[in-house]
This record gives structure tokens, sequence and C-alpha cells, in this order.
């Protein structure tokens, strides 16, 4: 996706000589940032299945009591512990 909208800044340079590569380069931006958007909605859902899965054990191995699922007060006990600058 980034390769994709990367394309695009030469074709607007072009475009000072040539205009119609103006529309390629607002296509290539266009479709750059809808890949882009796609893949960040894939990479959301792939680490919250992630969490899904190994939440629990990861509150385990912090020492953060978690009896049943993972609920939003054991999450924000976890993030305060791994919170850079904490």
């Amino acid at each position: 996706a980034v390769r994709l909208t990367a394309w695009s800044l030469p074709y607007l340079l072009v475009a000072v000589w040539w205009w119609p590569s103006a529309l390629i380069a607002l296509g290539l931006a266009m479709l750059g940032a809808r890949r882009g958007r796609s893949a960040m909605d894939a990479f959301a859902e792939l680490v919250e299945s992630a969490v899904d899965l190994h939440g629990r054990d990861l509150a385990l191995a912090l020492g953060v009591d978690c009896p049943g699922r993972l609920d939003r007060e054991t999450g924000l006990e976890i993030t305060a512990l791994l919170r850079k600058g904490a």
C-alpha cells in the first residue's frame, strides 16, 4: 500500500508537463489509501484474536489475578504494567 501510494508522487511530478498523469497520480493515491486501510483492519482483527486467545495467559504470566475471562479491569492493569515510562 505504501509503495503504491509512493508511486503517485512521480506521476504527480510528470503532471506538470502532461495533465493526464495527475489523474493517474490521484488514482494511485486513492487505491494505496484504500489498501492501507484494508491492511490495518486485517491487522487489528489479528491482534484482537491474539488477545482473545492469549490474554489470560499474559495476565497470569505478569502476576495479575485473572480467575475467568479477561475483563476490562484486568486489561487496564496489564496496560499499566506494560506501559513505557510508568
